[in-house]
């Protein structure tokens, strides 16, 4: 059976996991074959027929795309992802405007994936008038809106090419220093990334 791996992370904290991969019940790599032999023609009684065996001792490399994992299996996944994510006002706008990092999420595997932000969730802050994950190409997603936190925005940020494949994030977002308690607010928040391992031709695979 095939599950999707989860990444949670805290944005301003960390909590990194990844989901433990199952093998399917039956899994082939390259499929079947029919021998017809209805015209006498597709099988000889004196040779049988020949079928390759292959192996992996050790260590399976899921950065080679010939390695024996069945399509759509979560140990195809390797990819990299930032341990924190931070974000603070910009004093040079009188702290009404969130600034923060860029940050990238890498596919290393040999076969691309699909990556999702799940949830994002956290404590109410009300002057935290609007938080949106962006993307450098692409819509932002509003996560925080008058301090109110979107908790499940099951949205699909995109699909990574195998080894190649790079995406780009930071946090944007206004601030009423009005409704600030304290000259300085903590915040802390857990964004939560979903992973799909898809099949060499960049399909998803269905178990």
């Amino acid at each position: 059976m095939k599950k999707n791996v989860v990444a949670p992370m805290i944005v301003a904290g960390i909590v990194f996991g990844t989901g433990q991969a199952v093998f399917a019940d039956e899994q082939v790599p390259t499929g079947y074959q029919t021998i017809n032999n209805a015209d006498g023609d597709q099988y000889d009684s004196t040779k049988g027929v020949e079928i390759p065996v292959k192996g992996t001792l050790g260590k399976l490399d899921n950065t080679d795309p010939e390695e024996n994992i069945p399509e759509g299996d979560d140990r195809w996944l390797k990819v990299t992802i930032p341990t924190s994510v931070a974000f603070n006002t910009d004093p040079e706008k009188e702290n009404k405007e969130i600034m923060a990092y860029n940050y990238t999420i890498k596919n290393l595997s040999a076969r691309p994936i699909n990556v999702n932000l799940s949830t994002f969730t956290g404590s109410e802050e009300p002057a935290l008038t609007k938080l949106s994950f962006t993307p450098k190409t692409g819509d932002a997603i509003d996560v925080v809106t008058n301090g109110v936190v979107k908790e499940n925005v099951n949205q699909l940020l995109g699909k990574l090419d195998a080894k190649l494949g790079v995406y780009e994030f930071t946090y944007k977002g206004t601030v009423d220093p009005e409704k600030l308690v304290d000259e300085s607010t903590k915040v802390s928040y857990n964004m939560n990334l979903k992973f799909e391992v898809l099949d060499k031709n960049g399909e998803s695979v269905t178990k």
